[in-house]
């Protein structure tokens, strides 16, 4: 029976059955092993791909956000130059 004391004591336990470590893996773990793998393929390549997409898209914002903020500017101060001659 086990117990705590027993692995205390250093004892083995012995299981009722010998576990075969020659034995190629079924099938089934194969096609499992595969999937999952493939899995964590897709997400990594998913992950990298977002982190790109981000960066292009920031990237390409800065030449609209500066062009924009150009053409804000130089009709404000034209409203103000504008607003001075008549006040």
């Amino acid at each position: 029976m086990f117990s705590f004391e027993t692995m205390k004591r250093g004892r083995q336990i012995r299981l009722p059955f010998e576990p075969k470590t020659d034995m190629a893996p079924p099938l089934i773990d194969i096609i499992h092993r595969s999937f999952v793998l493939g899995l964590v393929g897709i997400s990594g390549y998913g992950l990298f791909m977002g982190w790109r997409v981000h960066e292009d898209t920031l990237r390409r914002g800065r030449g609209v956000f500066v062009q924009f903020f150009v053409a804000f500017a130089s009709q404000f101060t034209l409203f103000i130059e504008v607003r001075h001659l008549y006040l």
